[in-house]
């Protein structure tokens, strides 16, 4: 089992803890444990931006800068969940990760300047922060 027991409680370092059944799940056999543990927060953070605080609906077009971390790969499967077009930025070494994910459009940030690809977006989550520019030359 895993779970999140939120940001205003301590405890996640106790032996015993206990939390609403709403907040505990059983964990997949095919994920190792730090897996499942890092996996709540990621997609709380991706749900609460893309989803609660953009309201990102069918049909809209998401940008996902960082979409082979753990918010940007929550990101990318919970929107196409949600029925949106996601472009995912990315490096060669995410590309597989990013499009099974099922990410619509991919771009590497190495090769490709993503301000040629995605245009006129309706959400963009930056899981980078900074400045983004094309670097051709750190391929």
């Amino acid at each position: 089992m895993f779970g999140y027991c939120g940001v205003q409680r301590d405890g996640a370092y106790a032996e015993y803890l206990a939390l609403p059944a709403a907040h505990i799940a059983l964990k997949p056999r095919s994920m190792t444990m730090t897996e499942a543990g890092a996996l709540p927060l990621a997609a709380i953070t991706a749900y609460v931006a893309i989803i609660e605080a953009a309201e990102l609906r069918r049909g809209q077009s998401l940008l996902v800068h960082g979409a082979a971390g753990g918010v940007g790969s929550m990101a990318v499967q919970l929107a196409k969940y949600a029925g949106a077009i996601v472009y995912a930025t990315g490096s060669a070494k995410g590309e597989a990760l990013i499009r099974s994910l099922r990410a619509d459009v991919f771009i590497n940030y190495h090769s490709t300047p993503f301000e040629d690809v995605a245009r006129e977006m309706h959400v963009v989550l930056d899981t980078i922060g900074g400045e983004h520019r094309h670097d051709p030359g750190n391929v």
